[in-house]
């Protein structure tokens, strides 16, 4: 009998290790994620929480909700009324910095209640990342306009005042050709010069978007609209423009003549993209409301599609692949979006498909 009891107890005891191991490993993995993490019961106790945790709230001694409460009003009252959500967005000051976290609460059953697992992540370094990279990105494409437009204008002077040297009685000498060249020169500085200042004064047309003067308008009545002021142009290049799924009662509120703006622009390009031996060419208008309960516009083609390298750059200002593009058609359309609270999403396949959808 007591060999029985010491068998039993010899393998609780190894249970008992083996899940004592595995509760340290899982706390020592959560320990080293860069997510706060902690489980609260149904009373608002913080039964498990992670060293990460303590560092985003600057808080070391959490042992329950009602703490937060003192931290930040909104993100106490999230947890506390939530019991299910996906992730929300909330700023929280502390008493060093304010930054942005990602808030996300899923419930969970253990054996003896429901918990709540919550999860914080401060997004300020990937924000900051991001912009980063933006900039570099938006000073590369400036920076290559610029001296592709400043280079043959320093080449071309540095020629020009070559024909000044002296070459006889300390005067120079122009010959009908040295003329001729010198007029070419100039013509040269001109156009480049024109070029430039095309290139800044699209930054500014940019820059100065005014606000949206938003109204509530129909949705069908505008993509006709538009399909009425294109049809001609895709007549001409052989491509078969519609509208297609669109609802008659949708409604949309924004600024009519902006969201115009951006369809003309991305059909343009729609248009454009189409190469002279393509063969089937299509331009669809589409409206609805999206998976994401968003009310959409898109604008689909068929055409070569945009390659992979580029789909980073794409909405950056400047950025183009084409000869006679400025580069400022997209970033524009985007800013217009995010004036309006919305998006422009991409989604391109080489050879067979390209949309952008506008989201609202």
């Amino acid at each position: 009998m007591s060999k029985n009891i010491n068998a039993f107890n010899k393998k609780t005891e190894r249970i008992y290790a083996e899940n004592q191991a595995q509760e340290n490993y899982y706390k020592t993995l959560l320990n080293q994620t860069n997510i706060g993490i902690f489980t609260v019961d149904e009373n608002g106790t913080i039964l498990f929480k992670n060293s990460k945790l303590k560092g985003l709230l600057n808080y070391s001694s959490l042992n329950h909700i009602r703490q937060i409460k003192s931290l930040n009003e909104h993100l106490f009252s999230f947890i506390d009324t939530h019991k299910n959500s996906d992730k929300t967005l909330i700023e929280f000051t502390n008493e060093r910095e304010t930054v942005q976290l990602i808030v996300k609460i899923t419930p969970f059953k253990s054996t003896k209640a429901t918990l709540k697992l919550i999860t914080i992540q401060n997004i300020k370094q990937e924000l900051e990342r991001n912009k980063t990279d933006s900039w570099m990105r938006l000073i590369r494409v400036i920076t290559h306009e610029i001296m592709n437009s400043i280079a043959p204008i320093t080449s071309i002077s540095d020629s020009l005042l070559r024909y000044f040297d002296t070459e006889k009685d300390n005067k120079p000498v122009f010959t009908e050709i040295k003329q001729k060249n010198i007029v070419k020169g100039l013509n040269v500085v001109k156009l480049q010069s024109q070029n430039l200042l095309r290139f800044v004064d699209s930054y500014r047309s940019f820059i100065s978007v005014p606000l949206p003067d938003k109204t509530i308008f129909n949705v069908n009545k505008l993509l006709t609209e538009v399909q009425e002021l294109m049809i001609s142009e895709a007549n001409n290049r052989g491509i078969n423009f519609s509208t297609a799924n669109v609802s008659k009662d949708l409604l949309i509120f924004a600024d009519k003549q902006q969201v115009n703006q951006v369809l003309i622009n991305l059909i343009h390009n729609a248009f454009q993209a189409f190469t002279n031996n393509s063969i089937s060419k299509t331009v669809t208008l589409e409206a609805g409301i999206h998976s994401s309960n968003k009310k959409f516009i898109r604008v689909t083609d068929n055409g070569p599609g945009i390659p992979e390298e580029f789909i980073n750059d794409i909405f950056v200002p400047f950025f183009t692949t084409k000869e006679e593009g400025n580069g400022i058609g997209l970033s524009l359309s985007k800013h217009i979006m995010h004036l309006h609270g919305g998006n422009i999403i991409l989604h391109s396949k080489i050879n067979e498909i390209t949309s952008f959808t506008l989201l609202f």
